[in-house]
Order: C-alpha cells, then structure tokens, then sequence
C-alpha cells in the first residue's frame, strides 16, 4: 500500500478594499500637507518681491498673505481629495489674510508697528498652541503629523522671540530716551516760565508809548 503525501496548500489573504482604501489616503493627506507646507512660502516669497521697497507694512503684510494661501490651500485640499478633512486650517489662513490686508490697507507707520508687538505675540503664541491641538485630533498618527508640528514649533517660537524684542525696545526706550523727546519735553515745560518774564517786558513798551 502506497501513500502519496499531498502539498499543503494555505489559503493567500489578501488585504480587502478597507485598508488599501486607507492607505491611499494616508498617501494622498501627506501630499496635499507636503504641498501646502511648500505653497505657503514660496508664494510669500513671490509677494514680497512683488512688494519689495515698498515699506516694512507692504512686505510683512504681503508674506503673511502668502503664508495664508498654504494654510487655505491645506484646509481646501484635505476636504476634497482626503479623508480627513483638516477644517481648523481655515483659521490660520483667514486671520493671516485679514492681518496681511489691513497691514496693506492701513499702510501703519513705525509707531503703530512697535505698539502692535504687544498684541500679535501672544495672539500667534495661542494660535500655535491651537493648531498643535488641531493637528493631534484631526489627523491620525502616520498621516503626517511630523510634517505640522515643526510648523506650529517654529510659530510658537517667533511669538516668544517677538514678545522678547517688544519688551526689550521698551526697557532701552525707558533707559535711553531719545534726546529729540527729552529737549521737547523740556521746552514745554519752560514754555509758560518764559511767557511770565515777557509780561513785564510788554508792560513796559506800553508805558514808553
């Protein structure tokens, strides 16, 4: 009696439409975040040049408007072509846009932009903290995370560099005053002495005629 040994056959599995489907769009939210992240500053850089000598208002306000197309770009992207919708983008884009149009609408002067380091410092600060919550509940970890978050660091960085600067120029201000201001100060203040000791100078004229 013969005995024929049979191969062992084990059944392939393959992966269903659920996870390839997934993985496509791992893929496609790294793209649209990795195209974002590139169109925000070159467009900056393409607006400054655009704007370039036309005063520090103009090429502030025209980078800030650059950087909100990425953000824009980010949020518009994401809802059409992924499945992961990144909404919150929306809102960097929208209030760098507004900054980046009133900077050029109101054309401020040097004054109006030292006074306006007391507000966008902390205002960038918790909008950096905010996106970094965003970014950690809307996008699942190995969607690209890792491409955010240095983003949001190096946002939360300029605020505390800009509020360290703003604070900086008020103590030299305080401890070096400009001499123009220090002599006006001065001619005010002498200003009404010098008015008395002319009275009776007037006084006398009047008396000679």
């Amino acid at each position: 009696m013969t005995t024929s040994a049979h191969p062992t056959e084990r059944p392939q599995i393959s992966a269903g439409p659920g996870s390839a489907g997934r993985g496509s769009r791992i893929g496609a939210i790294r793209l649209v975040i990795a195209g974002a992240l590139v169109t925000g500053p070159v467009a900056a850089a393409v607006l400054i040049l655009v704007f370039a000598g036309a005063g520090e208002h103009a090429v502030t306000g025209s980078a800030l408007l650059g950087f909100a197309v990425g953000w824009a770009m980010l949020a518009v992207l994401s809802i059409r072509m992924t499945g992961q919708p990144q909404r919150w983008a929306l809102v960097p884009a929208a209030g760098l846009a507004a900054t980046g149009l009133g900077l050029l609408a109101l054309a401020p002067d040097d004054g109006a932009l030292t006074a306006a380091g007391w507000v966008w410092p902390p205002a960038l600060f918790a909008l950096a903290i905010w996106m970094g919550v965003r970014v950690r509940r809307s996008l699942a970890a190995g969607s690209g995370r890792w491409l955010l978050y240095p983003v949001v660091t190096v946002m939360a960085a300029a605020a505390v560099g800009g509020a360290v600067e703003t604070v900086a120029l008020a103590a030299d201000e305080r401890r070096y005053p400009m001499p123009g201001q220090s002599y006006e100060r001065r001619r005010l203040r002498a200003a009404p002495q010098l008015h008395r000791l002319r009275r009776p100078d007037r006084r006398a004229a009047e008396r000679a005629r």
